[in-house]
């Protein structure tokens, strides 16, 4: 990873990065074509002006572009919980001609901002990005017969833009900060997915969207005088508007090669919403606040490609609404040796988006759903202690309680217990220790032990047998920074990853078997060495 950020006169500065990454994936693929699932071969560019041609104007362009040529993960067959298994380390001869993913992703941005004198500033923020993806995945290959179970391919393609003016400022001395905005965006994409069965069923899918999305907000906080500049009142509201069009294409390709192209799909939908939130905030002292918050929020709908029939995709499915309640405390106490933060945060969901496998034997197909309720119940702590200036500790922990509460089902009855959210551990801890524990001529030498602890989780929200299990991972790191090399500063690190060489599951999901899912691993223990260098030129002579 190399950046260079180089002056030219007063006003200009160029910026230029580059970062290639390489890591090699720890299963092996024992069939054709790639050596290993789960390689990493990434190269990143970035070239970045700002430009200050006058006092108070000031702009920013960037470009940049990411070429990923990973290869595909490893989806092992794993089965249903609590039974574990280990993780895998060679894929079957079975796997045929896998080949590596090719993406490409760039965008340009320009930033300009206008101080308008009196605490104004307008800012318009532009962007456009695309993206051409190709990725391929191969499922249970030799696992449950002499070839895959299916195969993917998906070809995408998406490009989009979008414009954003802000106006930012305060009055009545500062009493009042505000933010007003407006918002445009719009995108188009188009996706080729090849699907092949070990039946030799094929699917091909064509499809195409075309969205467009508004907004308007503003937000303003106060901080009367009269108070101190202790009490701040935030409110705010957003007003949205989202247009959402999709075409769907499937041509099925039986194994004795008899065509079926079912009936194209189309579909087109609008949608708004206006999102208000109310902030009360006091400082009780300098360095300890509280707060109270409510807001209102909402992900627009859509359609769904893998849709069970064409009628479903057709009529897409609508927006989920959620309300949200957080009060909470931030605070550095003991002359700032020790911070300590807490939330607790209710949020309430109206017509949640439920991702439904219509079809057990077939994974292909799903049906998203604007299912009925549920809401989620939570608290955050984090701690962060400083007994030394050499000795910092920290411990973050989450509790979370997620819950349908009401979904119907074809009858109209009540079905949200067999219904679970997904990805969301009940407690989570993340600790860590950082100790710099010599300060020599040499350089400063320093340790950092990190141990992280997450629940189990529900890997499906509508299979309650699909569960991530629980596991903890150690980390640790020792620095010498600050090492001098003439006028250049030097950084090495000795790193090493989940030191207990633990075998946990990332993802999991069904691959249309009773008893067998789909996962993927996490990475086993690794180990490795970083070298900072930074380069700083002399100062010119007087």
């Amino acid at each position: 990873r190399t950046r260079v950020n180089i002056p030219i006169g007063e006003t200009l500065a160029v910026e230029l990065g580059y970062v290639h990454a390489r890591k090699n994936g720890f299963v092996e693929n024992a069939g054709t074509s790639v050596s290993r699932f789960g390689d990493q071969r990434r190269d990143g560019y970035r070239a970045a002006v700002r430009w200050q041609p006058a006092a108070g104007i000031d702009l920013r362009y960037a470009y940049d572009r990411s070429d990923i040529a990973d290869t595909p993960a490893f989806i092992a067959p794993v089965p249903l919980y609590p039974v574990n298994t280990p993780r895998p380390i060679r894929g079957s001869t079975a796997v045929a001609n896998l080949k590596p993913n090719n993406v490409r992703a760039q965008g340009h941005n320009l930033t300009a901002e206008f101080d308008l004198g009196t605490d104004t500033v307008v800012r318009s923020l532009t962007g456009y990005r695309k993206i051409h993806n190709i990725s391929n995945q191969n499922y249970f290959a030799g696992v449950v017969g002499p070839v895959a179970l299916f195969t993917n391919r998906f070809d995408d393609s998406q490009d989009q833009f979008s414009q954003e003016l802000q106006l930012v400022g305060s009055v009545l001395e500062g009493q009042l900060e505000y933010v007003l905005g407006a918002y445009y965006f719009e995108e188009s994409a188009d996706t080729h997915a090849v699907t092949i069965a070990a039946n030799g069923r094929r699917t091909d899918r064509a499809v195409t969207a075309a969205n467009t999305a508004y907004a308007v907000y503003g937000q303003a906080t106060w901080s009367p005088a009269a108070m101190d500049d202790r009490l701040h009142v935030t409110a705010g509201a957003r007003w949205s508007r989202d247009e959402r069009n999709a075409t769907l294409q499937d041509r099925i390709t039986a194994g004795d090669g008899t065509l079926t192209v079912l009936p194209a799909g189309k579909g087109s939908n609008t949608f708004t919403n206006v999102s208000p939130t109310l902030i009360l905030a006091y400082d009780f002292a300098p360095r300890i606040n509280g707060y109270a918050k409510v807001s209102r929020g909402y992900k627009t709908g859509g359609f769904n490609v893998r849709a069970s029939t064409t009628q479903r995709f057709n009529e897409g499915f609508g927006p989920e609404n959620l309300t949200g309640y957080e009060i909470g405390l931030k605070s550095d106490l003991l002359d700032n040796r020790l911070r300590v933060n807490l939330a607790l945060f209710h949020s309430d969901y109206r017509d949640i988006q439920i991702n439904v496998q219509s079809d057990r034997g077939n994974p292909t197909r799903t049906d998203v759903l604007n299912a009925g309720k549920a809401r989620i119940n939570g608290l955050e702590l984090d701690l962060t202690a400083k007994p030394t200036d050499d000795l910092t500790l920290t411990a973050s922990y989450g509790y979370t309680d997620a819950k349908y509460l009401r979904i119907e089902g074809l009858n109209g009855q009540n079905i949200a217990g067999a219904f679970a959210f997904t990805n969301i551990p009940r407690h989570s801890l993340a600790t860590g220790i950082d100790y710099a524990f010599a300060r020599t001529t040499f350089g400063t030498f320093a340790t950092a032990v990190n141990y992280s602890l997450q629940d189990k989780a529900f890997a499906s929200s509508g299979d309650r047998r699909m569960m991530l299990p629980g596991y903890g991972l150690l980390d640790a790191r020792l620095t010498v920074s600050d090492i001098p090399v003439g006028t250049h500063n030097l950084r090495l690190s000795f790193w090493g990853r989940n030191l207990t060489d633990t075998d946990y599951l990332v993802t999991s999901g069904s691959v249309g078997l009773p008893t067998t899912v789909g996962g993927i691993f996490g990475e086993p223990r690794s180990y490795g060495v970083d070298l900072t260098a930074t380069f700083h030129p002399p100062p010119p002579p007087p």
